[in-house]
């Protein structure tokens, strides 16, 4: 195997331990706490469908269409979506809408209804007979229910809760696309975002070792109460009804641990109006990186720093307005102002802190004059960055826009001349446009300074077109206009332009990434 292979996916040297426990311990908190609500709200509705079906009533008919249809309907709507539907619901119940607690709505509403399937499936095969015997001999309901019904569909009922429960440690890494965290958003952000495949490969086994334990254990618990298995056919209906709820005790016993131990965003609701704490929203490269060199310096002015690290653009303006955050980091002047137009956020922009020159890179083509006709020109789906990049190949003499036209606001409707016929694909999202480059997928390739260090490439030395110094997208410190004129506010836009970050931005990215004063 190539050595180049082995160091690409497993080198460990980087790996930061603390890290890696604290995205497994959010993980299974969210898994556990959820899946201890989804067998709750799993069975009763599975109950509801088995006897609704089963009674012949035109009331029980109804009700059982209704039932059937609401679980439908949870069970079919993609995950990502339902959590993003949920979060005005989340932030009423919880205080926040980020963090592990804030998935877990979603990750019941999408797994309870599933498993509500496999529990009306797994009382459907009780036989009839018994249920029947059962019923002739004076049984009420709760008894058929707690000492026919479940202990004789139990190997059923486990299987279904391995099933779920391994289905729940997929919806939580989607999760982290959403700001909940875990080891799907360690892999993302630090892994894919950060160019470090080692990040990815050690999240992904992390993940598979959780897996293979939940399916190991549920394995043997469905051995253990299965009266069809010869070697546990001695086993009593009270050993039975006693492994069910050791099974819920377990589920109970480490949500709580695992819960109590990390429970970020309890931390966020004690702490986000205390006035010296500075909680701000960024993203990972290079903002969260700038922030963590502010947090000593910003400790002698006796302010605790907390960075929420975010992999999208939409979330940080979000959980801003929500008051989740004092101020968030990660984008650009043209950006911000659109947002506020757009979305009729009031907020400020408090500050100018530094500038990620955007360039054009490309494998084949070494400088402008060697673009061939017909060349493919790859722009990632940023809206607000269309203009930049117009702007840079109108400078180059590649298109020239129609007259009247501000540069700003272009998009790629308002090229007016393009002689050399290029082809422009800009559906690509921003984080996967060094991918594209590294596979040569176009002749020039638009990626942002930010993206382009984590590949190596810095835009003075390896840019065929580079933005020029008089770009007005600078990277802002976004407040809301309420604490524009606040000391905490003030304060942490001070510090960022303080010589001590200056030199370190400077000495880091080495020109990569400038400085605003």
């Amino acid at each position: 195997m190539d050595k180049g292979f082995i160091e690409t996916y497993f080198n460990f040297s980087n790996i930061k331990v603390d890290a890696f426990v604290e995205a497994t311990k959010e993980t299974l908190y969210m898994t556990l706490v959820s899946m201890f609500f989804v067998l709750i709200l799993g069975i009763l509705v599975g109950l509801m469908l088995f006897y609704f079906e089963k009674n012949d009533k035109p009331i029980f008919k109804f009700g059982y269409n209704i039932v059937s249809i609401i679980s439908n309907t949870f069970r079919s709507v993609p995950f990502i979506i339902l959590m993003i539907l949920l979060f005005p619901v989340v932030k009423a119940l919880i205080g926040t809408m980020l963090g592990p607690s804030a998935a877990v709505p979603a990750l019941v509403l999408s797994a309870a209804p599933f498993y509500a399937r496999l529990v009306d499936i797994a009382f459907r095969e009780v036989d009839k007979g018994v249920l029947e015997a059962s019923e002739a001999m004076g049984a009420n309901k709760f008894q058929i229910i707690f000492k026919v019904l479940i202990p004789e569909s139990l190997p059923a009922l486990i299987s279904g809760v391995t099933v779920t429960s391994i289905t729940m440690i997929g919806f939580t890494a989607m999760a982290g696309a959403v700001g909940a965290g875990g080891l799907g958003t360690l892999a993302y952000q630090a892994g894919f975002m950060g160019n470090d495949y080692s990040i990815i490969m050690l999240s992904t086994l992390l993940i598979l070792l959780i897996v293979f334990i939940i399916q190991w254990l549920g394995d043997i618990l469905v051995k253990l109460v299965d009266k069809r298995d010869s070697s546990t056919s001695t086993i009593s209906k009270k050993k039975i009804g006693l492994g069910f709820g050791l099974i819920v005790a377990a589920i109970i016993g480490l949500s709580l641990v695992v819960g109590g131990q990390s429970g970020p965003n309890q931390k966020v609701i004690k702490t986000k109006n205390a006035t010296n704490k500075i909680i701000v929203g960024a993203s990972a490269t290079p903002h969260a990186e700038i922030l963590e060199q502010a947090k000593p310096l910003l400790k002698e002015k006796g302010y605790d720093l907390e960075i929420k690290v975010f992999q999208d653009f939409v979330l940080p303006n979000k959980a801003l307005a929500e008051k989740e955050l004092d101020a968030n980091y990660f984008q650009h002047i043209p950006y911000l102002d659109k947002e506020i137009k757009d979305k009729h956020y009031d907020f400020v922009n408090a500050g100018a802190i530094h500038l990620e020159k955007m360039a054009f890179y490309s494998k084949s083509v070494k400088k402008v004059s060697e673009v061939k006709d017909g060349a493919t020109i790859l722009v990632s789906n940023s809206q607000t960055d269309w203009g930049r990049v117009i702007t840079m190949l109108q400078d180059a003499g590649l298109v020239k826009v129609k007259e009247g036209t501000n540069l700003v606001e272009a998009t790629f409707d308002d090229i007016a001349e393009n002689p050399k016929n290029l082809k422009f694909k800009y559906d690509i999202d921003p984080a996967i446009m060094t991918t594209t480059y590294e596979n040569n997928e176009g002749d020039l390739i638009a990626i942002n300074a930010n993206f382009a260090e984590n590949i190596g490439l810095n835009p003075e030395k390896d840019g065929v077109i580079v933005e020029g110094d008089n770009s007005p997208y600078a990277n802002v410190i976004a407040a809301r206009t309420e604490d524009k004129d606040s000391e905490k506010i003030k304060t942490l836009v001070e510090v960022l332009h303080s010589d001590e970050i200056k030199a370190f931005i400077k000495e880091k990215w080495n020109g990569t990434i400038s400085v605003v004063d």
